[in-house]
């Protein structure tokens, strides 16, 4: 199964635009066009990143990020038009992992989701880990890459997510 990404943005060209995109590389996502409906969708789906746009209707983005992370570690890349240092600053104190501004590249907005995604930020709430094409099922302690089961002993398991968890470590 692939990352979900939510995609909180009220242009609706964009949102679908981004949408696209996302789909194309792999990605599932839902979109949400106002603040207000973000914390109980991020409650009972637990996506695995969310794109927040900071001007919405019924609740700003700032708003949305910092009542998100009262109950997740979901990681958040801002996206807005707003390019003041100030709004830039705001965003990653209210919890924010990730910062881009209008106008922006798709493939660099990608590249963002891939690191915070290949990170495996943990999220206590997710019975799943995925990093890049690879989804482990922690509850299951089943392993799914490309949409193929991978057969795994329970050491193999466990050995797969330690290496996932802490890339980059020598081990």
């Amino acid at each position: 199964m692939s990352a979900l990404v939510l995609i909180v943005e009220d242009e609706p060209k964009l949102s679908s635009v981004l949408q696209d995109y996302l789909q194309q590389s792999q990605y599932r996502t839902e979109i949400i066009d106002n603040g207000l409906d973000v914390s109980a969708y991020v409650r009972a789906q637990q996506p695995d990143l969310i794109i927040l746009d900071l001007m919405l209707p019924g609740k700003d983005g700032l708003q949305v990020c910092k009542e998100v992370r009262s109950f997740s570690d979901v990681p958040i890349i801002m996206v807005t038009a707003k390019v003041e240092e100030i709004d830039r600053l705001l965003g990653l104190e209210l919890g924010a992992d990730d910062y881009l501004a209008k106008p922006f590249v798709f493939a660099e907005l990608l590249a963002r989701v891939r690191t915070l995604l290949r990170r495996g930020i943990p999220n206590q709430e997710l019975d799943t880990l995925t990093i890049a094409n690879m989804t482990l099922d922690l509850k299951r302690r089943s392993a799914i890459r490309e949409g193929q089961r991978i057969n795994l002993t329970n050491k193999e398991f466990s050995l797969l997510e330690l290496l996932l968890r802490r890339q980059g470590e020598v081990l």
